[in-house]
């Protein structure tokens, strides 16, 4: 394991490369190694922090963990928590519009499930290890945005890929989803007509890309050799069609957007505590976008410039009371996370 100590913006940070495998960059360039960032306290094993788990977004097919990190080690630290941020193998090189109907496509990119499968490994590094930067490795919180908060709910839900990696549901507390509508792959594949454009592109394309084209007989080439692969692919990357009693224990699943995101979001929460988790839905109408939903966690505006917090008819609709940073830190406070 190589590990190598950068300039941190906050208390202390290590980068570390927890898997040595060659893959591509946003920008298509080969790295040799997949890693992550820790953000600590330099306490020692002693010290025995909650630690957050983060996963960044970018549609599966781009973004990165420094970029997506901004102001969050910061406020993370501040709660009292260990910061740790993870990168995972992009689903590149990565479909365009046209791609999928016309043959054009690289039938052997990075896809499903590897992404999933190198955020449990990172888990499982650091399970492993983050007691000797002061983590508590039974108290651990994953965290994400977009398609990161999709990996994150995947985890937390189809248990199999930690469990495969060596780590038992039982170390993680909760799962905090940043804006994702990702809670059925299949869904969203079936109704090209209807795809959502809020996540960074087109859901349907995105969803194909990285969890394979459905698939056609008439296609010279094909992600799956039959519908029946297609469908197992697609259920087994929805976070809908694995909730159990058996899964971590409590979510924060938080959404901004249309009345179709909501809708969904609240059918995954009731899903959720029909099975007798502990849920906490946060809904923004208009005080953030996107991306604006997690770049001003941990911001020193509340909110972006021009918007302002949820209005009392807003609340009474549903909407949030405060601001995405108090939410998620009154929400961890309240599970007893800190």
């Amino acid at each position: 394991m190589s590990v190598s100590i950068i300039t941190a913006n906050t208390n202390s940070q290590v980068a570390i490369g927890y898997s040595f495998v060659s893959h591509l960059n946003r920008f298509n360039q080969v790295l040799p190694q997949i890693s992550l960032n820790l953000h600590h306290f330099s306490e020692g094993s002693a010290a025995s922090k909650p630690v957050l788990v983060s996963i960044h977004g970018g549609g599966w097919y781009q973004g990165d963990k420094i970029r997506f990190d901004s102001h969050k080690p910061r406020f993370f630290n501040d709660l009292g928590m260990i910061y740790v941020s993870i990168n995972y193998r992009l689903a590149r090189p990565n479909l365009t519009n046209n791609s999928p109907y016309n043959n054009s496509y690289n039938p052997n990119r990075v896809r499903f499930p590897t992404l999933v499968e190198d955020c449990a490994n990172a888990l499982k590094w650091v399970t492993d290890n983050i007691s000797d930067y002061g983590g508590n490795p039974n108290n651990i919180v994953l965290f994400g945005h977009s398609a990161g908060a999709h990996l994150a709910l995947l985890l937390s839900t189809n248990t199999s890929y930690i469990n495969a990696a060596g780590v038992n549901v039982s170390q993680i507390k909760s799962c905090i989803s940043l804006d994702t509508a990702f809670f059925n792959i299949k869904d969203i594949v079936d109704n090209k007509g209807n795809a959502d454009t809020t996540e960074g592109g087109n859901s349907a394309l995105l969803c194909e890309n990285a969890f394979g084209i459905e698939y056609k007989a008439s296609r010279s080439i094909n992600d799956f050799s039959s519908v029946a692969e297609e469908t197992a692919a697609y259920n087994a990357g929805s976070p809908d069609e694995h909730i159990s009693s058996g899964i971590v224990p409590s979510f924060l699943v938080c959404i901004q957007g249309n009345a179709n995101r909501r809708q969904k979001t609240r059918d995954f929460i009731s899903s959720l505590g029909q099975v007798g988790i502990g849920t906490s839905i946060c809904i923004y109408l208009d005080t953030y976008d996107h991306e604006e939903m997690q770049s001003h966690v941990g911001h020193p505006l509340a909110v972006p410039v021009g918007k302002s917090l949820p209005t009392a008819a807003q609340i009474e609709q549903g909407a949030a009371d405060v601001d995405i940073s108090t939410f998620i830190s009154r929400y961890l406070n309240q599970i007893g996370i800190i």
